[in-house]
């Protein structure tokens, strides 16, 4: 294998680690949306807390309701 295949094999590797990572911070993101939402919080208050906007947040109450 030369250097060149060798770099494209990490560089594979690492694209689908990264995937995968933010894959697994999405499903948290929306399950920490979901369960504030619950709890009672409202959207803004959510959106303060976790850094998104209010229209990303009803994004994540929207995939709920699906």
């Amino acid at each position: 294998m030369t250097s060149i295949e060798r770099k494209r094999a990490f560089a594979v590797e690492f694209c689908e680690m990264t995937r995968e990572k933010r894959a697994r911070l999405e499903r948290s993101t929306r399950h920490i949306v979901q369960a504030s939402l619950k709890a009672g919080l409202s959207v803004e208050e959510v959106a303060d807390h976790t850094g998104l906007t209010p229209e990303e947040v009803e994004a994540h109450r929207e995939e709920k309701e699906e």
